[in-house]
């Protein structure tokens, strides 16, 4: 179910959860996005909304626009610009043109 681009996806050096899963699962253990994903895309339908208060830099954000589809949009929302500036990218970097991004 692996379907994300987390091979581009940027992250700042001390955020270990995000580094972690840049790796494959085998040497970090289970893989936890795979049941946030499976969530996402029970949850979620092509054409629905879906808003990430808190958006961090984006891992849930890339999982509920790709639920949605083109059809769909995300709004994501950071209050911290330099994490903000993160989710800017990484929605820049998986091409996610159904994402809103708001730095509030």
């Amino acid at each position: 179910m692996r379907s994300l681009p987390y091979a581009s996806f940027v992250s700042p050096v001390f955020d270990a959860f995000y580094k972690a899963r840049s790796f494959p699962k085998e040497f970090w253990g289970k893989d936890d996005f795979a049941l946030f994903e499976a969530a996402f895309r029970a949850l979620l339908a092509p054409g629905h909304v879906a808003v990430d208060g808190g958006a961090n830099i984006g891992g849930y954000t890339q999982m509920m626009a790709l639920a949605v589809g083109s059809s769909g949009e995300v709004h994501s929302f950071e209050p911290f610009r330099i994490t903000f500036q993160f989710l800017n990218a990484n929605v820049v970097l998986a091409g996610l043109q159904n994402v809103y991004t708001y730095n509030k």
